[in-house]
């Protein structure tokens, strides 16, 4: 049995699950016998409820009942996507403007508290640890977290961190398209429609043997079964009806479903397949089950090649499942982690563009969107005036023109020789490790002076995270007290 457990994340719904001492994977059940649980987190008191239970609080606590966390995460508070929605909770910005949220607990005196996204989901995944350690029977520390294909370094980087401040060593970030190929397992080029409650993605991937190559990916990140309920109540509340029937809600929303093609389009353009050579489609996330959605996919590919084998709400977690346990392999556990009989090494693609600036506000890309990693790529550059003593370099994200449009993962100042314009000779070169870390290395080639830095784009600083990780250990010590208080009293 593996000892690290696959997470699928969602923006509405949660999926865990392990693989079995006889490579069968086994999606886990919570308390209440269900296979997915809700992604809201309710703070009563010394509590903290997750799943089923917090939603069954949040109509009498909506100030306190946390919802769809996922879209807040690495994002600042000032964000348009962020603002052109209502919550019930209170959004605020910290001192460096990201996005957090304020609680007043029931029972607390009128004592609030900022929370960071990160705290939250935090709340989540303990709760998907927990399950899962009643289900194998033994302590779990390592976990496979899936994210969406289009989520930025900031994004990933604040799921480790709320692995972390969860108890959990993050082994692997894996795209949740590319998770859900590997749960199906074909030998063949297969496209994955991801539409969940709050994201869509689409990724072409090929497995071949035990390889599991990505070719391209595309998404929205802000798009997905929330946005299309929003338009049915809107709907309802402008028409003051009580129902709305199937015809009306795909006309609604056909406009985004359209968007999700797009997408589709876009990644079978940048991988290079035709689309005849896509073997399978495979549908993936709750949304994926509109039928409208399913015409249009059958318009493009035939109604053949769309596959529902596995779940669509568990074949994320079963991916990350195998992954999990492909990485937790011991010399001699040889079977363990298997995709077509052997242990699964994977390729994944980068979501944006990664650069940096040049003159005149210019980015210059230096490795591309969709790039297969672990990578390492050099690009020379010069100065950009005469006797400059340093040159920064600004560390890129995006696909903007204009440099100050793209997202600033980082910064490295490379002191050189001053000289006229045009005369220093500077090589940057830009590596991405297996986990998606970008490494980054200037140097002056004539003096030998170099710098290098690892970009960690995390929201958190080390002193918040590592205290994060504290005050969840003891909040876990207090609520087992206080849980226990609570079950009594509602027996009676």
């Amino acid at each position: 049995m593996s000892k690290a457990i696959g997470i699928d994340l969602g923006t509405t719904y949660t999926c865990v699950a392990y693989m079995k001492a006889d490579n069968t994977i086994e999606v886990v059940k919570n308390k209440r016998e269900e296979t997915i649980t809700p992604s809201v987190v309710t703070f009563e008191n010394q509590l903290t409820f997750v799943g089923e239970d917090a939603v069954d609080r949040r109509g009498k606590d909506p100030k306190n009942t946390i919802f769809q966390v996922k879209r807040f995460m690495g994002r600042l508070a000032a964000d348009p996507e962020i603002q052109s929605r209502s919550y019930p909770f209170e959004i605020v910005g910290s001192k460096k403007g990201d996005a957090r949220i304020r609680v007043t607990p029931i029972g607390s005196d009128g004592v609030s508290k900022v929370l960071c996204p990160e705290q939250i989901s935090s709340a989540i995944l303990r709760y998907a640890k927990a399950i899962a350690e009643r289900a194998m029977g033994h302590e779990v520390t390592e976990a496979v977290i899936t994210v969406p294909a289009n989520f930025t370094n900031t994004q990933r980087q604040a799921t480790v961190d709320a692995g972390e401040i969860a108890g959990l060593t993050v082994k692997r970030i894996i795209n949740e398209p590319t998770a859900a190929a590997l749960a199906y397992g074909f030998g063949r080029t297969v496209l994955v429609y991801d539409l969940g409650g709050g994201t869509f993605d689409v990724s072409i991937v090929t497995i071949d043997g035990t390889d599991a190559v990505v070719k391209a990916t595309q998404g929205l990140t802000f798009l997905g079964g929330e946005d299309f309920d929003r338009r049915i109540f809107e709907e309802a509340v402008a028409q003051l009806r009580k129902k709305v029937t199937r015809e009306t809600f795909e006309d609604l929303c056909q406009d985004q479903f359209e968007q999700t093609i797009e997408c589709v389009k876009d990644a079978i353009a940048q991988s290079g397949c035709a689309t005849s050579s896509i073997d399978h489609v495979i549908l993936v996330g709750g949304s994926s089950r509109i039928p409208r959605i399913r015409k249009m996919l059958q318009d493009i590919f035939g109604n053949s090649k769309l596959k529902f084998d596995v779940p669509a709400d568990h074949a994320v977690a079963r991916g990350a499942a195998i992954l999990a346990a492909s990485l937790t392999m011991k010399n001699g556990a040889s079977e363990v982690g298997r995709v077509g009989g052997g242990a699964v090494r994977l390729a994944d693609v980068t979501p944006f563009s990664l650069g940096t600036d040049i003159t005149h506000d210019r980015a210059r890309v230096i490795i591309p969107r969709n790039t297969p990693y672990p990578t390492s790529v050099k690009c020379g550059f010069t100065n950009g005036d005469d006797h400059m003593d340093n040159i920064l370099f600004q560390i890129l994200e995006g696909e903007k023109a204009l440099a100050s449009e793209n997202n600033l993962l980082g910064e490295v100042t490379l002191e050189c020789q001053p000289r006229l314009i045009n005369e220093n000779r500077i090589m940057a070169t830009y590596s991405i490790d297996e986990n998606g870390i970008l490494h980054v290395h200037v140097k002056d080639e004539e003096t030998g002076k170099e710098v290098q830095t690892t970009v960690k784009t995390s929201m958190l600083t080390i002193a918040e995270r590592n205290q994060m990780v504290k005050d969840a250990k003891k909040r876990a010590a207090t609520e087992a007290v206080e849980l226990e208080k609570f079950n009594v009293r509602t027996l009676f």
